[in-house]
This record gives structure tokens, sequence and C-alpha cells, in this order.
């Protein structure tokens, strides 16, 4: 019970794997929420293994039944949620007058349903607590509205992530509750390819540190934002991509 636990939505693979792998490795109990069941076992059995619990659950983040139902078994088992980090999204990468109705709303579905259904799951625990950290994940393409691997459906989703970050931070605060955003630029996941391609060198002229971000990168903001040294720190925006974009 003097266990801290942490909840990561699509924990199987990319960020949310070094994220949930990085909380195991900080103390933290994992359970993992991903649509693609073996791979969120695999992420499970590297935690275990690293000596934490972790639970793998198949869950589809745009179902708000699946997000009540998963925080009720996580408490259920471990009494407490100590950390939620919603990383679970979807690109669009179609331009507007391309994107279909069913890629439009899939899309919002996942990028912000996923945050807002599990805001409303988690927080409650959390509320009786006194005490919680939250962290979605944003992207630096919301503040330009599109991006060169997604366009603006995609960049809408991540300005709402944004926008309720700030939201929640504000009605959380109250309870001892700090809620933050990480905001990913370019973000390799994995090994980078022989040549690049001219888009890549197009991409990578425009990052002042000259190179792509790797997932343990926004792991580490991740895991900064969630430990006590942040705990000043609430309803912030933390940009991780390389000087690409600065405020």
């Amino acid at each position: 019970m003097n266990s801290r636990t942490a909840l990561v939505t699509g924990g199987s693979r990319g960020l949310g794997r070094a994220i949930a792998l990085r909380l195991a490795t900080e103390g933290f109990d994992v359970a993992v929420v991903d649509l693609e069941a073996e791979a969120a076992e695999q992420t499970a059995v590297e935690i275990r293994s690293a000596g934490r619990r972790c639970i793998a659950f198949k869950a589809d983040v745009a179902d708000p039944e699946a997000a009540s139902s998963v925080v009720d078994q996580v408490v259920a088992q471990w009494g407490r949620i100590d950390v939620l980090v919603c990383n679970a999204g979807i690109f669009a990468r179609s331009i507007i007058i391309e994107t279909s109705d069913e890629e439009f709303r899939r899309t919002f579905d996942v990028n912000v349903g996923g945050v807002f259904y599990y805001l409303r799951a988690t927080l409650p625990v959390m509320m009786r607590q006194g005490r919680g950290r939250i962290v979605t994940i944003a992207s630096h393409n919301y503040k330009r509205g599109t991006g060169a691997s997604s366009r603006a459906t995609y960049a809408a989703t991540k300005a709402a992530v944004v926008s309720y970050t700030k939201g929640a931070a504000v009605e959380a605060a109250p309870y001892g509750i700090t809620v933050n955003s990480v905001s990913p630029g370019w973000i390799e996941t994995g090994p980078p390819p022989v040549e690049r391609s001219d888009l890549q060198k197009q991409l990578l002229a425009a990052i002042p540190l000259g190179r792509p971000g790797k997932p343990h990168e926004i792991a580490a903001a991740v895991a900064y934002l969630v430990s006590d040294d942040a705990a000043y720190i609430t309803g912030e925006i933390l940009d991780v991509n390389g000087g690409t974009w600065m405020d």
C-alpha cells in the first residue's frame, strides 16, 4: 500500500514505453494501457524484470467505460494512483479538404477523448488521496497548426490537450494535484536511417540542436514533472524540441 503507482496510456511502444520504463526505474509500479495487448504485455515483462509490479490492459482510450474500468481495477489492486500519463495518440495525415468524417472523429476521440476520459476517471481518486501528478503529451505542432508529417486535425487535437491540461490544473490544484504537459518536437523512436530523406534533412536544418530527440528524453521530462522537485509547477507546457519552437 506504500508503493507509488502510475498509469500510462499508449504504453506499448515509442514514447509511452520509454515513459513507463523510466517511471519503473523511479520506483513506480506501472499500469500500461494500450490497444495492442501483446506489445503492452512485453512492456509489462520488462518492468517486472526490473523488480516493479506492472499490469497490462488492452483497452481503447476512446472508450469511456474502459477508462473507468481500468482505473477501478488499478485502485482495486494497488489502492491508489499517484501518477497519470496521458500519452496515447494517433496522427491525422490528411489536409483539411481530404479529411474524412471518420478520420476527424477518430483523431479527436483518441487524442482528446483519451485525455478527457482518463482525467475524469482518475481525478476523483487523486482528490481523495490529496495528492497526484498528471502529465499529458502534446506536440509542438499545436503552436503552428500543422506539421511535416501531420496536419491541421492532429494539431487541433493537441491544442485541445493543452487547453485541457491548463483547465485541469486549475480545478485540481486545491487537492494537491499538479497537471502539466510535455510537448515534443521530432522524436525518433527507431534507429536512424543510413541516409536521411530530403524532408528529414530540411527538418534537421530547422532544429538548432541539429538532431531529432530520443524517447528517453521525453521520459526524463515526464519523470521530472511527476517528481517532488516539480511540486510547485502546474499548468505548464514543457517544450522538448531541440529549440525548434521557442516561446
